[in-house]
């Protein structure tokens, strides 16, 4: 294949191969979480020239392709659009708008629902009443996929926004005063402003920024909006607050991998000698949320044609925001997940196998992924194998490593910012609670009353520890283990204490 000519015409034999008309695909893709309407579909196999990646995607899905096929489909489309830019013909990259979106997961499985409200809310026309962006938030605990959600979602609306689509990772943008200013810079090199043009001064910065997008049809991908709060990251300042303090209370903070400033670090002293006092006198947890809603707001396309996609771990107060909140896969979503990333052979070999395999990941994605990849570079172990490896919860987390993806890592980044009686808190619940419980349970584990047993389960809560099931809560399973591990490095007695059966 070496002509875009070449290229549609496989994708009319794959039309016709299918035995589906126009009317089916198009109810198929919308299924899938695709806009592919019968219109787009008799344009694109009825054009000589290269189509968009988008509906091709979109079509090949509603043709039966898996996520493989259109993995394959996309890297011939690349290379075609690659020569047709070097020799002046065919579709250019200007004609589908600038992109700084990350590569698309091409394995993304599962999250139609959440898929179709997301585009459709972002492609929503905006009344005289909403002048603003069109704005959705995706929030959920650490891998559960928000960014590949985030990043496939942004992909699939090209033609919707064809000024083009930015996008900036605000975990790796510091926290300090080059915050804003070196993010705008980013997103105004994406809407076409050179190095020369571009502003000195925040201020001319951000009032360019409101210009350009006031006009124009672009969407604005926001990830990690709250990685780098001041829940999230230690300051020089708050790390030599903590040096100064026992090193008894140094090492239960650290233990969850929190940064103690000094009236946490005193509080987790008091604690050594007043398990009490630490549930009691504990300090708020740090308004991780209202910080990065702060840090949004400027970054925020100005016109009605645009549209932001935002994600963090905590739920945040984002005016106007359609908030999407991520959980566990389903089971069935969770096993195509795992023969996405493994391969089809060792899943489809050992079904039982896997659906238990998937119930020790949590459902997790990311856990999915890393136990995919284990069993993808080692084709001598089959599914059972890795069930027996995984089965000792003692060593779960060390098995749910590879590479750079580690979920014991994600789970420590959940716990950055916590309070120190929020640590001991889940220390004890890993080891006692049930699988759901009530604030009086919770308080009688603790031993405190139930206003501060709320209090804690509040802020565990909103860290993404716990889930909130109307009066109950309830540990996810590989949160469970990682509390576990840390309870054992954990010197407040309260944590030995024997667990009360009464609330």
């Amino acid at each position: 294949m070496t002509t875009a000519q070449e290229y549609v015409a496989l994708l009319r034999e794959l039309k016709t191969f299918s035995g589906l008309t126009y009317r089916e695909l198009a109810v198929r893709a919308e299924r899938a979480g695709d806009v592919l309407p019968r219109s787009t579909i008799a344009g694109l196999l009825g054009s000589s020239r290269l189509p968009r990646g988008e509906p091709v995607a979109a079509l090949v899905r509603a043709c039966g392709g898996g996520p493989e096929e259109v993995a394959a489909w996309l890297r011939a489309h690349q290379r075609l659009a690659g020569r047709a830019g070097r020799t002046g013909g065919g579709q250019g990259a200007g004609e589908a708008g600038r992109t700084q979106l990350p590569p698309a997961t091409a394995d993304f499985i599962g999250r139609q629902d959440e898929v179709a409200v997301i585009r459709r809310r972002l492609t929503a026309e905006r009344g005289p009443q909403s002048p603003g962006p069109a704005l959705v938030a995706v929030s959920g605990p650490a891998g559960t996929g928000k960014s590949a959600l985030a990043v496939h979602c942004a992909h699939l609306l090209g033609q919707s926004f064809p000024d083009g689509r930015l996008y900036a990772d605000l975990g790796g943008a510091g926290a300090g005063t080059g915050f804003l200013p070196d993010v705008l810079a980013g997103l105004l090199r994406g809407l076409g402003v050179t190095a020369a043009e571009l502003p000195g001064g925040e201020a001319e910065r951000l009032e360019l920024y409101r210009t350009l997008t006031a006009t124009r049809r672009v969407l604005v991908v926001l990830d990690n909006a709250d990685a780098a709060t001041g829940g999230d990251t230690a300051t020089s300042a708050d790390a030599a607050a903590a040096a100064d303090t026992t090193t008894s209370a140094t090492d239960a903070a650290a233990s969850a991998g929190v940064a103690a400033n000094a009236a946490d670090a005193a509080n987790a002293t008091a604690s050594a000698t007043d398990p009490a006092a630490s549930l009691s006198s504990a300090a708020p947890a740090p308004a991780a949320a209202a910080q990065a809603t702060a840090r949004l707001r400027p970054l925020l396309p100005a016109g009605p044609g645009c549209a932001a996609l935002v994600t963090s771990r905590r739920r945040l107060a984002l005016e106007g925001a359609h908030a999407v909140d991520l959980g566990e896969l389903g089971l069935a979503a969770g096993v195509r997940l795992l023969a996405a990333t493994a391969g089809p052979g060792p899943v489809a070999a050992a079904p039982v196998a896997a659906r238990r395999l998937v119930e020790l990941c949590g459902r997790l994605p990311l856990a999915l992924r890393i136990a995919g990849a284990r069993l993808r570079t080692r084709p001598h172990w089959s599914v059972e194998r890795l069930l027996d490896h995984l089965a000792d919860e003692r060593h779960r987390l060390d098995g749910l490593t590879y590479s750079d993806l580690s979920v014991r890592d994600a789970l420590a980044r959940d716990g950055r910012g916590l309070s120190p009686a929020a640590v001991h808190a889940l220390h004890v619940l890993g080891l006692k609670a049930p699988p759901r419980f009530t604030v009086w349970q919770a308080a009688a584990l603790l031993v405190t009353g139930t206003g501060e047993a709320e209090e804690l389960l509040e802020e565990l809560t909103d860290s993404r520890l716990l889930t909130a099931l109307g009066p109950h809560y309830r540990i996810p399973p590989l949160v469970r283990l990682y509390a576990r591990e840390l309870a054992a490095t954990d010197p407040t007695p309260a944590a030995l204490l024997p667990a009360r059966t009464s609330a």
